[in-house]
């Protein structure tokens, strides 16, 4: 069995989130802007836009190919992707059927149809068993969880593309409209062994008493007020910083698989108790020997504007907790 690749929960999450910061950036420009070339060899924002679009109406087919099933990792040639579209260095040669085909577009068509072309790649990718192999003009071989990373790695690649432009544009004066803060966030995936059974590693995270001595960043002593451990059951916790600062958080769990398994949301709160950016967790629980292979993914999927360096600070918050509960697992052990 597979378990080494992204939920298609969290796939389509970290999709609505690159999609989102894509048309974020679109909507600065204004209606005459969007038309106007940062350079004689650039794209305009609407080319870009009218690209992405293109593209994503071949993804869509691609999606709905009949595939086959494959005895490879689903995964093995996202690292790829990931390398070629990435890279800002490189200049990308596109194919010719998705190349834009007008010098002057609408703003309204054009953020329509960017819109409309990414519905309908989520709604395909709802439908499609990712795992499957097809055998794609462009990329060979390949199965639809790679060709879902290229989507998303594409986009990413044309968003900077559209930052760019407007920075340009910026120094020649153009008018332009604010950007939403939207952050581009790539999920935090952490793999760590505990030298303890799955069963208590899977009770530190459900017993509020267990959670209360390791969770959050080191020096940060914590309250865990609620936490009902069942589908639809909900959390509350506070987290005190050493210099008496509260940072509470919520979250509702989703899916609970003794002891294999848990999803939950997470959601650091402001003053009045409103999320201020929200995540959903993947935890996974595995027995190797008499130890435990845990992993874990947290996909930002909701975000306030002026939160992006608080999000980048997700990685290394995980990384203290585990730490913490590494410590206390070796004292019960």
């Amino acid at each position: 069995m597979i378990t080494d690749i992204l939920p298609k929960e969290a796939l389509l999450q970290w999709f609505d989130n690159t999609v989102n910061h894509f048309k974020a950036t679109l909507r600065a420009f204004d209606e005459q802007s969007i038309n106007v070339q940062p350079s004689t060899d650039s794209w305009t924002a609407a080319q870009v836009a009218d690209h992405i679009t293109k593209s994503n109406s071949s993804i869509v087919k691609a999606l709905s190919l009949k595939g086959l099933a494959t005895n490879r990792k689903p995964d093995e040639r996202v690292g790829e992707l990931k390398d070629i579209f990435l890279d800002f260095t490189s200049k990308l040669k596109s194919p010719d059927f998705i190349l834009p085909t007008q010098a002057i577009y609408s703003k309204d068509l054009v953020m329509a149809n960017v819109a409309n072309s990414t519905a309908r790649i989520k709604e395909a990718a709802l439908e499609a068993s990712l795992c499957e192999m097809i055998n794609h003009p462009a990329f060979g071989n390949i199965t639809k969880y790679e060709i879902f990373h290229f989507v998303l790695y594409h986009t990413q690649r044309h968003t900077v593309q559209l930052q760019n432009i407007l920075e340009e544009l910026k120094k020649k004066g153009m008018r332009h409209e604010s950007p939403e803060d939207v952050p581009l966030v790539k999920p935090v995936r952490i793999t760590r062994t505990f030298d303890a059974p799955v069963s208590l590693v899977f009770k530190a995270w459900t017993d509020a008493k267990w959670l209360a001595d390791w969770w959050g960043p080191k020096g940060f002593s914590i309250s865990v007020s609620e936490l009902d451990v069942q589908p639809g059951g909900y959390f509350y916790i506070d987290m005190k910083a050493p210099d008496d600062s509260n940072f509470p958080m919520d979250g509702t769990f989703l899916e609970i698989n003794r002891p294999g398994r848990l999803v939950f949301t997470s959601n650091p709160l402001d003053e009045n108790r409103k999320p201020l950016f929200e995540m959903i967790n993947t935890i996974t629980f595995d027995k190797q020997g008499k130890k435990t292979v845990l992993n874990l993914l947290a996909v930002v999927t909701k975000s306030k504007p002026g939160m992006a360096q608080f999000i980048d600070g997700m990685d290394i918050g995980w990384k203290q907790s585990l730490e913490r509960l590494d410590d206390l697992l070796s004292k019960h052990y």
